[in-house]
Order: structure tokens, then sequence, then C-alpha cells
């Protein structure tokens, strides 16, 4: 059957057809217009051994194709030409490229993939890679950004704590010169935990960086407890509430802790810390404990990284925002003048004395009464 010099495109045919049936069939299909070999189609067309085609001098098109890839190996595999049913096809080898120009007479015997010129699928495969790197590092990003986001604070603290590095966007902190870095303020229950924390603690210990002030060593005997209160809170940076019941059923606790809040709001600054010791319901709370557990920093005393927390919220993290009077930065505390301006009062004689910055006769005036400070007295009478 001479198909020759006509325009068939592809060599297809159904490999199940009854046409194939007869005792011999050969096909002349040269001289078309078939620009593509596919190898699952010739290996169909190599095991009909009743068929014979002979699709000699097509313009092939030899770009840079899978198919052209799978054409090229098919045609090297020396294993395949040594047999009888492959032999037939012997011709293919000679066949020759006529698209594109670089290539155009190239025998397929002779073809290598490096003569395929695949730079454009080259770079085809490299935009799919690209764009599959880019979607799996955006999906990291975004997974990072989201562990940033959440425990942003923590990594804040761990980061100044472990590495004693200060993070960006730190809040701006003014230099105080006090006597003490924390007031500590907590129930007699609770002292045996305080004391193991704040005052021996191990000498590898962060906290023993810090001087904490502690009722039952640093108030000044002869004093009134409320004097010593509002001395000792005056003279500290911060002050730390120890939150638990025995705590609320305390007086002197509580009027401590309205100390602390009111220099708070007179120091325009997060004062106050608060450890929480145990779970306390917020309707045993008072309204100011509420208000101050939403407003200023609190931690659990179970928290992973207690200590860190607490180290974070103790230290200075900022630039002076003046320089300290020489005098002032050489003495030492027991023996310096105060760096910080009292507030004084004028007599009516023009002389001025200096007053504390508390005064406990103008400070919540309804939360302390007399049968309150005679509870507190007897409290402290215990202490002592």
């Amino acid at each position: 059957m001479d198909l020759s010099y006509n325009l068939f495109t592809e060599l297809e045919f159904d490999p199940s057809a009854d046409a194939w049936k007869v005792p011999r069939l050969t096909m002349n299909m040269s001289h078309n217009n078939v620009t593509e070999l596919k190898v699952a189609k010739l290996e169909e067309l190599v095991n009909m051994e009743k068929l014979f085609i002979d699709f000699s001098d097509n313009p092939l098109n030899c770009t840079c194709t899978e198919e052209t890839r799978q054409l090229i190996t098919f045609i090297n595999d020396q294993s395949k030409w040594s047999q009888p049913k492959y032999q037939r096809y012997n011709f293919m080898k000679d066949m020759e490229c006529k698209y594109p120009k670089e290539i155009q007479g190239k025998r397929l015997a002779d073809l290598t993939t490096k003569d395929l010129n695949c730079k454009l699928e080259l770079l085809e495969k490299i935009a799919v890679e690209a764009v599959v790197f880019l979607s799996l590092l955006s999906v990291v990003l975004i997974i990072v950004i989201i562990i940033l986001l959440k425990f942003r604070r923590e990594i804040r603290i761990l980061t100044y704590t472990r590495f004693n590095i200060i993070l960006p966007c730190q809040p701006i902190e003014t230099y105080e010169n006090k006597k003490f870095d924390a007031f500590v303020s907590y129930s007699n229950h609770d002292q045996d935990w305080v004391t193991s924390v704040f005052e021996h603690a191990a000498p590898n210990s962060p906290l023993s960086n810090f001087k904490f002030c502690l009722h039952h060593k640093d108030f000044m005997p002869g004093k009134t407890i409320f004097d010593n209160v509002i001395d000792c809170v005056e003279a500290s940076r911060h002050t730390v509430i120890v939150l638990s019941k025995h705590f609320l059923n305390s007086h002197y606790c509580m009027y401590e802790f309205h100390e602390a809040f009111q220099q708070s709001i007179y120091e325009r600054k997060r004062h106050l810390l608060v450890i929480m010791m145990e779970d306390i319901p917020m309707n045993d709370l008072p309204n100011d404990l509420k208000r101050c557990l939403k407003t200023f920093t609190y931690i659990r005393k179970d928290d992973s990284i207690f200590v860190d927390r607490l180290v974070y919220a103790l230290s200075y993290k900022g630039q002076k925002a003046m320089l300290l009077d020489s005098r002032c930065r050489s003495a030492a505390y027991s023996n310096q003048t105060s760096c910080e301006t009292d507030i004084t009062e004028v007599g009516s004689d023009g002389s001025s004395s200096p007053i504390s910055i508390i005064d406990r006769s103008n400070i919540f005036p309804n939360i302390i009464n007399e049968k309150d400070i005679v509870s507190v007295k007897n409290e402290k009478n215990n202490i002592l």
C-alpha cells in the first residue's frame, strides 16, 4: 500500500483493528509531513510482525521536548536493535532532523540531548522550581511570623536573659538611682518561698544580682509600719507583690499593695510586678487588684521561665535619660545624699522641708481606717 507523498502529519494506527490480520502488509508512508515520532507508537509498530510501515524521509521536528529525548534514548538502545523485529526499522537511524535550523540534516543516530538546545526548557524548569521554592519559603515565613507574634514576649525575654540582647522596639525606660531594685510584699505564710527565691538565691542565679527589700530584715526599727512601707516603696524601682489567698487576708499586705499602686500612678510607669502563687478567682479579688492584673506585669509561680520573666521585668533596659551627678554615681547607697528631687513643703516662715511622695493621710482614705491600722499593728508586732 503506497501512501507516500501525501500530507499525513501523524503516525497513528489502531493495533487491534481487523485490517492488520492479513498475512502480511507493507505500507509506504515516506515523504509525508510526519514531524513527531512517539516511542510508545513505535514499540507497538515493532511488535506487529505482520505489518511494516516505511515512514522514512519525513521532516522530523527535533526541538527540545520530552518525546524527542525519549526518541534519542530509543534509537541509542543497542540491546533492542540487535533483535530481528527492530532491525526491520533500521532506516530510522538514518532519518534526519528538519527542525530546528541549528541541527538541520543531523541523523537521529548521531543526535544527543546536548544538541537539542534545551535552554528554554531549562529556564522553564528553573522557573517551576523557583515557584515551588518560593511557595515553601512563604509557608515557612508565615509559620515563623505566627510563632514570633504569638511568642514575641517570651522571645524578647529569653534573648535578653540568655544572650543579653535587647531587641528593637523596646519601651523607653528612665534610669532611676534607687537603693533597692524591688520591695517584696508578701504574707508570712509565703515567707519560706520568698526567702529561698529573693534572699537566699544561688550565687549563679540571675536574681542574685538584684538587691531586694524584705520587711523582716530591711524595715527600720523605731519607725511605724506605715512609714517603713512608704520609705521602702519609694526607695525601690519596683514592688513585687507575692499574691496568694493569705496575702488577700492580710491588712498589712493590702496596705503595702495600695502604697505600691499609688507609687505606680505617681511615677507613671510599671512599678508593680505581681507573682501569682496560686489560682485565685477574679471574684475574690478587690477591684484595685483586678485592674492591676490587667495593667501591670504578672508572673505565675509555676511558669517554665519564671526566673527569666522576673529578671526581665526587674532589669533596666534602656539608655539613661541624663547623666547622674558624679557624686551620686560614686557614693555608696548607705552614705550618699539622695539624687532624686524631693517634694518640699514650704512653711509659713519661708523654710522648706522634704515630705514623702506618698502620704497615707490622703491616699485611699476609705481603704485604711483606724480599725485596720490596729489590725496591721498587731500583725507587725507578731512579725517582730
